[in-house]
């Protein structure tokens, strides 16, 4: 008898001691393990850290043979965590020499060929958007057939195929991103810290209003080109306003109240005011923290104000004091009498703000971070309540900042210290990159 197709999802954290911790799932993962059962494929998702925490004797390997995948999937999604998840592949591996183990997400996609290269243990990678590569991939279509796939050949050849597949609203109507119940032990997800930072455990669901950007921010991966470039993605894609609020109202049943977004890929369009409006006449309660990439206008605040409850927030992110820096790394540029404008506005509506700055940026001078620090002291002044970040920002792979930095990044695809290297499917040794 022919083994029923089954998917297992599997989310890795950065298990090293620096850095975040990783552990939000990438939102698609639901929509695809969703997508997946609907087609009638057998799916389950593992969060490994979450495991553990449960149960300090929990075995990944142990449940592997338990639930009996055709296929594994781990994602890398983000750089922080390639350490850790090529780690647990290689383990994975190990065990079950047979088992098809697939990996995509953004850092997976900008290093697809080189990941096949160099670790035999990974069999296929998806560049971009899964869904139905993923499918046909479970369903054993002929490989040279799947878009969006890289595989190797039995010459073990790299081969990559063409990116023709995108996400689109046919697709949308087969599945969700709120099927939680499809993850083990969902309910003591949603109280764990996503990462070093967090400071409570509220349940928050992470989630975009659609795909892509039109900006080209220096520092961002996710930006215009690299989604042409990754994705084949030409333009920004919506989610249609009745989907998104279907998934908000899925939200009442699992009991989560606040959602976080982070997707303003047009600063100034109406969408945004269009789905408050939907959301209003839903009356669909939340708390909503929104990150704008450029700077909200007043229509846009007073929508919000009317449609959230007391605890949301807008986030804003200026990046830098410097406006000459600015207008160099952000695409969605403003002065900073445009900033303290409308940060005055916020909190004249008595609504809650946070501003962000990062450091080592692109062409940032010495000058540029003491205009920084004068910067912080007048949002300051406007309120002593503004919540004000300043990090060190990270090298992303795929953003315009690192494509001009690629001969750093020669030897490993890694941005840690850290690269494991292996010598066959069944060792790992690991070692000072």
């Amino acid at each position: 008898m022919d083994q029923e197709t089954k998917v297992l999802l599997i989310h890795v954290a950065n298990t090293a001691k620096k850095g975040p911790r990783i552990n939000l799932i990438p939102m698609g993962t639901f929509f695809i393990a969703d997508f997946l059962k609907n087609k009638g494929i057998k799916t389950q998702i593992i969060h490994e850290n979450l495991e553990k925490q449960l149960d300090n004797n929990f075995s990944i390997i142990k449940h592997i043979k338990k639930f009996n995948p055709t296929i594994c999937c781990i994602s890398i999604n983000w750089h922080q965590q390639s350490t850790s998840t090529i780690k647990k592949i290689l383990e994975i591996k190990e065990s079950f020499p047979s088992l098809k183990i697939v990996t995509g997400g953004f850092t997976a996609s900008y290093f697809a060929e080189k990941l096949l290269r160099e670790f035999p243990s990974i069999d296929y990678v998806i560049r971009g958007d899964a869904e139905t590569p993923l499918y046909k991939l479970a369903k054993n279509t002929d490989p040279k057939t799947i878009p969006n796939l890289i595989w190797r050949n039995n010459k073990k050849k790299v081969i990559t195929n063409k990116k023709t597949y995108q996400i689109s609203n046919s697709i949308l109507r087969n599945a969700s991103f709120t099927n939680f119940k499809l993850l083990k032990n969902y309910q003591t997800y949603f109280e764990m810290r996503m990462n070093t930072e967090s400071e409570n455990n509220e349940g928050i669901f992470y989630f975009s209003a659609g795909r892509g950007c039109n900006g080209n921010c220096l520092y961002c991966a996710g930006g215009r080109l690299a989604q042409q470039k990754f994705n084949n993605r030409n333009s920004v894609f919506y989610y249609p306003i009745p989907f998104i609020i279907s998934e908000l109202k899925n939200l009442r049943k699992y009991k989560i109240n606040t959602w976080n977004s982070c997707f303003d890929p047009n600063p100034y369009s109406d969408f945004y005011i269009k789905l408050f409006k939907e959301i209003r006449r839903n009356k669909i309660k939340l708390t909503h923290h929104f990150d704008c990439f450029g700077l909200p206008n007043k229509k846009f605040i007073d929508d919000f104000k009317a449609t959230f409850s007391q605890k949301s927030a807008l986030n804003l992110s200026p990046e830098t004091g410097s406006e000459t820096l600015r207008k160099k790394i952000k695409s969605f540029y403003y002065t900073n009498t445009n900033l303290l404008e409308t940060i005055t506005y916020i909190v004249k509506q008595k609504m809650n703000c946070s501003v962000y700055f990062s450091t080592n940026q692109p062409f940032e001078t010495l000058a540029d971070q003491k205009k920084t620090q004068q910067l912080l002291k007048e949002i300051q002044k406007i309120s002593p309540k503004i919540e004000i970040y300043n990090q060190k920002i990270d090298l992303e792979p795929g953003s315009i900042h690192f494509e001009n930095q690629t001969k750093l990044f020669t030897n490993s695809f890694f941005s840690s210290n850290f690269s494991p290297k292996v010598t066959n499917s069944s060792s790992l040794k690991v070692s000072k990159a």
